[in-house]
Parts: structure tokens; sequence; C-alpha cells
């Protein structure tokens, strides 16, 4: 069980990075929770729409260490983006049911995450921009 939960994990963490959203939903448990600082967004379509808002900036992801405890993984990683902060310290906690991801926990280092989320916002008001002319 504990190298299928860390392959579930490493798939996970590289379909995100790889841009790869089509991949999740097999993952993921219907009833799935992405929790992140005091939001949490439950169902499929919620996590997976968390991470198409972040695509723009995503290089890759980088992971550093998987652990497993049972029905129970930690992953450490670096998130790649390509704005001037580079990479972003990750820590998620995930929880399984049947196989399949039930709840994630994501800590992040939040130092440089308002710079990210500045280029993000930029880029998505460019796109809206050249689409409307």
């Amino acid at each position: 069980m504990a190298n299928r939960t860390q392959d579930l994990v490493t798939s996970y963490i590289q379909a995100v990075g790889e841009h790869r959203l089509e991949a999740l939903p097999a993952m993921l448990d219907p009833e799935v929770e992405f929790t992140v600082g005091d939001t949490t967004l439950r169902g499929t379509a919620a996590f997976v729409g968390a991470f198409e808002r972040l695509l723009p900036i995503v290089l890759r992801n980088d992971i550093r260490k998987v652990f497993v405890d049972g029905d129970e993984a930690i992953v450490i990683y670096d998130f790649v983006t390509d704005t001037p902060v580079g990479a972003v310290v990750s820590v998620e906690h995930i929880k399984f049911r049947r196989g399949r991801i039930a709840s994630v926990l994501l800590v992040f280092e939040r130092l440089h995450w308002p710079e990210v989320q500045t280029e993000l916002a930029a880029r998505l008001a460019r796109q809206t921009a050249g689409a409307s002319a």
C-alpha cells in the first residue's frame, strides 16, 4: 500500500507541474477537500479549478521528499514558477480514502507569495485585454 500511495502522491504532484489537470479527477475522491490557510474547497471541480487558475505561472513541481504512513502522506516540493520569485517551497498533507485523495492541506512559504499573485493577476489582465481587443 505504501508504494501505491507514494506513486499516487508523485503522480498527482507531477500532473499539476506538467499542466496535466485532466489526470486529476481519477486520483481524487469525489468528496475531496483542499485546504489552504482559512479556505477549504470541496469537490473535484473546485479542486481542479484552483490549479487551473495557477497554470499560467507554473513551470513544474520538483519533489524533494515523500513520507507515507498508512492512508496519509506528506510531500515536500518546490512549486516552481516562471515569476521572478522562482520556486515556492510547499508541503502537502494528503489523506486517502479507497485509494484516492480525500483531503489535502497545503502549507507553503508565504513570504514571496504576494509577488507570485501580483504577476499572475497581471498576466490574466493582459490576457483579458488581448481577448477583448
